[in-house]
């Protein structure tokens, strides 16, 4: 006969599985892509809703509905087995809401505009360029004048999208955005 358990290895709880599936990770990167395209095109193209920009981002929510009220029920009628588990939901769900902040109001609408901003609205009067110039090296932000004023202004018919004043900074970005986001994760 077996001596009855003691200490708290009596009322831990029994192993579950892990949320964190092949499958679950690539619908939740399926859906941030898809959520990447459809953020910046609604905000900007159709200037319609903003679709990220609210505390339950409307397509986070929409791609949540699509799994659970379409694919999970079709897959619980037809074949069972293959439904994802709520875990399985919930890692999608958490991929897509946290990535659909990167291409909204939560990170490159805001800082293009101010990594351009600081050349384009700088004055005489208010002299930012002998402020702030010097403490800004040159692949944080574009130095360029053209590249700035064209971030504002737009282009004039004929004129090319100046590319390459904004690799280097945009660059330094994509590796600093991601650890930005990882520390709220």
């Amino acid at each position: 006969m077996d001596a009855p358990t003691r200490g708290p290895e009596r009322f831990a709880a029994p192993a579950q599985p892990s949320g964190v599936t092949a499958r679950a990770v690539v619908v939740g990167a399926l859906f941030t892509a898809l959520a990447g395209i459809a953020i910046p095109y609604s905000d900007n193209r159709l200037e319609g809703t903003w679709i990220s920009c609210c505390h339950l981002p409307i397509v986070v929510f929409f791609f949540l509905l699509v799994m659970v009220g379409v694919v999970n029920a079709l897959l619980k009628r037809f074949a069972p087995r293959k439904a994802f588990s709520a875990r399985e939901l919930m890692v999608i769900y958490t991929m897509t809401l946290v990535g659909s902040g990167i291409p909204s109001f939560q990170l490159t609408e805001y800082l293009f505009p101010t990594l351009a901003g600081y050349r384009y609205f700088a004055s005489p009067e208010n002299k930012w360029a002998e402020t702030f110039y010097k403490y800004i090296p040159s692949w944080l932000a574009p130095t360029d004048d053209f590249a700035t004023r064209a971030f504002y202004e737009g282009l004039r018919p004929g004129e090319a999208v100046p590319w390459r004043p904004w690799l280097v900074p945009t660059l330094a970005w994509t590796g600093v955005a991601p650890l930005i986001f990882w520390s709220y994760a």
